[in-house]
């Protein structure tokens, strides 16, 4: 049996882009000082969400 998680609307997840492994060490330079906005601009994300990073 195979199951895939979907959402709200019945359709399948979209998959991330980015894994932990990329997300941490960009929420560790936000922690430490770097404009999160410089950060969204190197990473190619918009500002929602690395907010998005941020409250998971």
């Amino acid at each position: 049996m195979i199951t895939e998680t979907v959402d709200w609307a019945g359709g399948p997840v979209k998959k991330s882009r980015f894994s932990p492994e990329q997300i941490l060490p960009a929420l560790r330079q936000a922690q430490s000082g770097t404009v999160a906005g410089e950060i969204c601009w190197k990473l190619g994300v918009t500002k929602d969400t690395f907010d998005r990073w941020r409250e998971q």
